[in-house]
């Protein structure tokens, strides 16, 4: 890759903004609890393989003299597809603080009658240099319905002082802090500071750069709720749906966080409308609608033991649900409870056991 004070990048830049050869490409950001994609980030690709990295276009332009006008012609090019937005989703495109105040992305955002379903993405990578002059910016395209989002925060030069004069609508978590969260108690402290901060501010949060199940995990654990990476979507062309399975998945991920609720105390379990023949495990007989109507529990050398299913949401307190089970019959008494989404579809089974404990490690 061409560092970004070589001689040949002011020739480069030039070619590329009278072609206007710039691709967009859209990534998903998705809503963790409903499953779904709440809207898109766009990106440019220039069609470069000796510097693929849009990041680094963007920088050589600014430092060459050519930063808003490619600004400009990027964002042209990427609100040509607002209509090809899927219902109830936004579009997230990405302006420099510099470029905002120009004249070139001042005319490129004239150019739709409104921005209402627009997220201006700031970019931070310099402080800025009249804040004044940037608000006043800011004033203008929230006037005509676009929302905001501040970028990198947690890295460079997003820090509180600028979410407090910003006042964005999104806060986006610099994908250096989500990077090994799985793995860094003090990651998670950052996350959980940045989120409680954004909370009074009245700002979703979106987590970028999720590569790896255990980040996910860890995300959905302390409550954030939108987030972006390969794992979920890498940038394409169009703009991409969420698999049906793939949507499920985080729903049901999402209602069974590890943060001290029910659901936390949930387990696989196998479900079915007819009991196997072979019983190994805790088994869920399910009617036609997938919903649980009985609890299946292996016995040594027998037939396994029958009792009605339990049904308990995530949301419900330990101490309340504890109540109930205690309440049944003898026979049933210790029998898994079952754990289903507002459909009333199974999610997991929660063992008595397990109960027991939660509510011993909660009482004084």
């Amino acid at each position: 890759m061409l560092s970004l004070t070589d001689s040949r990048w002011p020739d480069r830049l030039q070619r590329v903004c009278e072609q206007r050869r710039i691709t967009p490409l859209f990534q998903p950001i998705v809503d963790l609890p409903r499953g779904v994609v709440a809207g898109y980030e766009a990106f440019s690709d220039f069609g470069d393989a000796e510097t693929p990295s849009p990041e680094a276009w963007f920088a050589a332009a600014a430092l060459h003299g050519y930063g808003p006008r490619l600004e400009a012609l990027a964002l042209e090019a990427i609100l040509t597809h607002r209509a090809d937005l899927p219902p109830n989703t936004f579009l997230s495109v990405n302006v420099s603080p510099e470029g905002l105040q120009s004249v070139e992305v001042t005319l490129a955002l004239s150019g739709p009658d409104s921005l209402a379903g627009v997220v201006i993405e700031i970019t931070e990578q310099t402080p800025v240099a009249d804040y004044p002059a940037f608000l006043a910016a800011l004033d203008g395209i929230r006037a005509r319905g676009a929302l905001i989002a501040v970028d990198d925060t947690g890295a460079g030069y997003s820090g509180i002082s600028h979410l407090l004069a910003v006042r964005p609508h999104f806060v986006k978590l610099d994908r250096g802090v989500v990077t090994g969260l799985d793995r860094d108690p003090q990651r998670v402290a950052a996350v959980a500071a940045i989120g409680a901060f954004a909370d009074e501010l009245d700002a979703w949060i979106i987590a970028e750069g999720v590569e790896f199940p255990a980040e996910l995990q860890r995300l959905i654990d302390l409550r954030v709720p939108l987030v972006q990476g390969y794992l979920l979507g890498r940038p394409a062309p169009s703009m991409q749906s969420l698999p049906p399975l793939t949507g499920r998945e985080l729903r049901e991920r999402a209602a069974t966080r590890r943060d001290g609720r029910l659901g936390a105390l949930a387990r696989p379990a196998p479900a079915g409308a007819e009991l196997p023949a072979h019983l190994p495990e805790t088994t869920v007989l399910t009617d036609a609608a997938g919903r649980p109507v009985q609890v299946a529990v292996p016995r040594p050398g027998g037939h396994p033991s029958l009792h009605p299913a339990m049904c308990v949401l995530a949301h419900e307190r330990v101490a309340d649900v504890s109540l109930r089970a205690s309440a049944r019959g003898s026979e049933d008494r210790y029998s898994p409870l079952c754990l289903v989404d507002d459909r009333h579809r199974l999610i997991g089974v929660i063992p008595v056991e397990a109960l027991l404990e939660s509510l011993a490690r909660t009482r004084p």
